[in-house]
């Protein structure tokens, strides 16, 4: 039997745990480079100092909340201004009397113009074929006014020898249309009648047997009836003017 070498023990042995030593020491060295690593990049943030200025704080702006007061709009009140009173112009016929009466009936348009300071009697308005007329002194002047739809228009002045006293609105001609008997002031107290003879109006004329009159003494209406006052051979008598178509007559 052979035995074996005590002294080649001791070499086996350090062979056999000799690569365990080799592990080993590579994981201590890889352990090592591990942490020399993570504390290099722990020291190098540390040991950097940041020169850069510190980044300033984000400001927020806060604006306080204004109440803005509520406004109130308040619509214009509307005002009327009343136009002007200008006299008429006293010249040819055809133009406005008074004021433009829009919106108004041709009553109540005459009614206003009655109320100027330089209208000093107005007749009511009377319907003749469809057409709305009346008379009006208006600054001294007689004037025959026409109602266009919305106001009065002057379409005729009547030449008179004196101031008006007053003016009656009847049918004296008997042909269903409205005339206007004019009476004045004066000697006499003439009157006369303004109405329709075939296509306008005008003065129409009297027959007095002395020639042929537009003004007559004492004319007047009675109980619708035109008559007048002449002189006969007991003084003064009434008599009774008719209208034959072409004039006013008295008939026996």
């Amino acid at each position: 039997m052979e035995h074996e070498d005590s002294t080649s023990r001791p070499a086996d042995d350090r062979r056999a745990w000799l690569p365990f030593l080799v592990i080993g020491v590579a994981v201590v060295i890889v352990l090592t480079a591990v942490l020399l690593v993570v504390r290099g990049d722990d020291s190098g943030d540390a040991g950097d100092p940041d020169l850069s200025l510190p980044a300033a704080a984000p400001t927020t702006t806060t604006i306080p909340a204004t109440t803005v007061p509520a406004t109130t709009t308040t619509a214009p009140v509307a005002t009327t201004i009343p136009p002007p009173v200008v006299p008429p112009e006293t010249g040819a016929p055809g133009g406005p009397v008074g004021t433009a009466a829009p919106a108004r009936d041709a009553q109540q348009a005459l009614d206003e113009l009655d109320q100027q300071a330089f209208v000093s009697f107005v007749t009511d308005a009377v319907r003749v074929r469809g057409d709305s007329v009346a008379m009006a002194v208006v600054a001294g002047d007689i004037q025959f006014l026409r109602w266009d739809g919305e106001e009065w228009q002057r379409e005729d002045i009547v030449d008179a020898p004196s101031s008006v006293r007053d003016i009656d609105t009847a049918d004296v001609t008997g042909d269903g249309v409205t005339d206007f008997v004019i009476r004045l002031s004066g000697i006499g107290d003439p009157g006369g009648v303004y109405g329709r003879d075939t296509f306008r109006f005008e003065l129409l004329p009297f027959n007095t047997g002395s020639g042929t009159e537009t003004w007559v003494d004492d004319l007047r209406l009675q109980l619708g009836q035109l008559v007048s006052d002449i002189p006969d051979g007991s003084g003064r008598g009434t008599v009774e003017w008719t209208w034959t178509g072409r004039q006013f007559e008295v008939l026996a």
